[in-house]
């Protein structure tokens, strides 16, 4: 028996220790599999975090787009296809030409149109971003955005633009967590490329047609006022005072004229395009911007650009008066006048829609200029297809940044970046950059290296004839930083006293929205680059990383509430500050919007008290 129990109690011990180790092993895989379960749910947790972050940002983004194409659009439609930044130097009132004396000029292509539509768009896009990120930081965010990217294509029917924003979500330390792309399309029903189509027919008809100059010289040949055409014999005059008649006289019936071939002219394009309902045609024109000037050789005064007179010639011997002679008169004239045309999208779909908070609803319009020329053939005959031949803007624009100089350059401490002349941008590699078909003429020209953040841009004024060749160093970035303050005062109602100025940091302030003030450096230099943004932090602090040296207008202001009320009753400064490696540091001093009737005046005060 007692055998029979040691036995027992031998497997019984031995049983209840393998026992044991299975419950060992199940406890351990369970709290495995719990650990393996929490990190699988912080993992979906952080996902659906990130996702939803890319979803709130990508429909911020969506609207930042839509509100930068319908922009962009509405000024390239302005300035006949261009952006602000391209315009050709052919132009009035800062409209193109694209028929000027005798000549078509400065038609874009429409691959031009797309690469300076996308340039504008990505421009305004980041612009936003910038600002965008001030709010991110001051809200502590631990996301941001990279460079945006954008493509674009112009149709007939619209336009589609393409946007890629890298988007960088960090971890509690500041590392780099999680990374990606947002990517989308918006398609714009704005009718750019169609309006620019219909400007193109129409002043290649009109370069054929030439109808105002022959509708001036129809109305000129019919004006009393105008003599009739030079060079044959007229009526008689005084053989010592001939008549004349001065330039004023003369304008005024020119202009006239000029007027009335508008007006044909209007009625002309209106039958020319009638199918299309949907674009209604409009043509402006200054009679005081009528360009008239001539030359008259009369035979005795020498030439003359003031009067015209009737030169005398004697009749013949047995003319029965010596004091009477017949007439004639040699003249040239030229006359020009600019006349503005404009194509009114008239399509509902075609409507410009401003952006949040914006009241504009307008129809998308194509402007451009031309400007008709009536000249003066050798015989004193009026030409109607008179052309001038000192003209030598190109037909057709197909590249905006195609000329007949060269640029080589070398920067002493960049071996990569970018170059732009005005808005034409090349990259170099090597430290070298060696371009040819660059366009000539004065530009700015700005570099800027693509891997060292220390470095800020190097900005010149140049004059590009054939070949530019020079070294630059590009200068380092400058960090300015400063504090803003309040000039703060108290008004002592009880006593009547106002306590000196005294300069408190406005500091940050939480709360829905938060208070804070905004400091804004505005450019007021060519390639120094879009507005920046910072906000002073809890101590009244601001910083710019990375300014490129140069003349900014610095401008402070609380941020506002609902209503556009500043959150700090405190008044905006603004001033013109010049940025330099010895001018780094920028204090701001604001002024209270709080008014109070001191002895006799009115001051600003920070708070008024009647318990001093």
């Amino acid at each position: 028996m007692s055998l029979g129990v040691g036995h027992r109690g031998q497997f019984t011990l031995i049983g209840l220790a393998a026992i044991a180790l299975v419950v060992l092993m199940i406890v351990m895989f369970t709290l495995k599999g719990t650990e393996a379960d929490r990190d699988r749910r912080i993992t979906e947790s952080e996902a659906s975090d990130i996702s939803r972050v890319l979803e709130k940002e990508t429909r911020f983004l969506e609207g930042v787009l839509e509100d930068a194409v319908a922009s962009a659009v509405f000024e390239m439609g302005q300035n006949s296809g261009y952006t602000l930044e391209n315009r050709p130097g052919l132009k009035h009132m800062g409209i193109p030409y694209l028929f000027y004396q005798g000549h078509v000029v400065n038609v874009p292509t429409v691959t031009v149109m797309e690469d300076m539509l996308a340039e504008e768009v990505e421009r305004r896009v980041t612009n936003a971003i910038e600002k965008h990120k001030v709010q991110l930081r001051k809200e502590k965010r631990t996301y941001s955005f990279g460079h945006p990217v954008v493509g674009g294509i112009i149709e007939e029917t619209g336009c589609r633009l393409d946007l890629s924003v890298p988007i960088v979500v960090e971890a509690e330390d500041g590392t780099m967590h999680a990374s990606s792309t947002i990517e989308f399309t918006h398609v714009s029903p704005l009718r750019i490329g169609y309006l620019r189509k219909l400007a193109e027919q129409y002043v290649q008809n009109y370069n054929q047609l030439r109808f105002m100059e022959m509708g001036v010289l129809a109305g000129i040949r019919e004006d009393a006022r105008i003599w009739e055409p030079p060079g044959r014999l007229m009526h008689s005059v005084s053989c010592k005072n001939p008549p004349f008649k001065g330039k004023e006289e003369m304008v005024t019936p020119f202009r006239e004229n000029s007027q009335l071939s508008v007006a044909r002219e209007l009625k002309r394009i209106r039958n020319l395009f009638r199918e299309d309902r949907y674009v209604e045609w409009n043509l402006d024109f200054r009679p005081t911007d009528t360009d008239f000037s001539f030359v008259a050789d009369n035979d005795k005064y020498g030439y003359e650009t003031e009067r015209i007179y009737l030169v005398p010639q004697m009749l013949a011997p047995f003319s029965p008066r010596s004091d009477v002679c017949i007439s004639h008169y040699e003249v040239t004239y030229e006359l020009s006048w600019p006349v503005q045309v404009s194509l009114i999208d008239l399509l509902p779909t075609a409507k410009v829609v401003g952006g949040s908070g914006s009241a504009l609803i307008k129809p998308l319009e194509f402007q451009f200029y031309l400007e008709p020329y009536l000249g003066t053939n050798e015989d004193g005959s009026v030409n109607t297809r008179a052309v001038n031949e000192s003209v030598d803007a190109p037909s057709t624009v197909d590249s905006k940044c195609a000329g007949s100089c060269k640029l080589d350059l070398t920067f002493t401490n960049s071996n990569n970046g970018r170059v732009w002349l005005d808005t034409c941008a090349y990259t170099y590699d090597g430290s070298r950059l060696y371009e040819e078909e660059i366009t000539c003429g004065v530009h700015t020209l700005v570099a800027a290296d693509a891997t060292d953040p220390t470095l800020g841009k190097l900005i010149k004024r140049v004059n590009l004839q054939n070949t530019l060749k020079e070294t630059y160093t590009i200068p380092p970035a400058i960090t300015v930083e400063g504090t803003v303050y309040e000039e703060q005062r108290t008004y002592c109602e009880m006593s009547g006293t106002l306590t000196s100025p005294n300069n408190v940091p406005i500091v940050a302030r939480g709360g829905a929205p938060p208070a804070y003030i905004e400091v804004l450096l505005v450019p007021l230099e060519v390639g120094l680059g879009e507005v920046m943004y910072a906000a002073a932090d809890d101590k009244g602090h601001y910083s710019f990383p990375q300014v490129t040296p140069g003349e900014y207008w610095l401008v402070a202001r609380s941020t506002p509430d609902a209503d556009g009320h500043p959150l700090i009753a405190i008044d905006p400064e603004g001033r013109i500050v010049t940025i330099s490696a010895d001018s780094r540091r920028i204090d701001v001093i604001m002024k209270p919007l709080q008014i109070a009737f001191v002895h006799g005046k009115y001051e600003r005060v920070s708070e008024v008290s009647d318990a001093c």
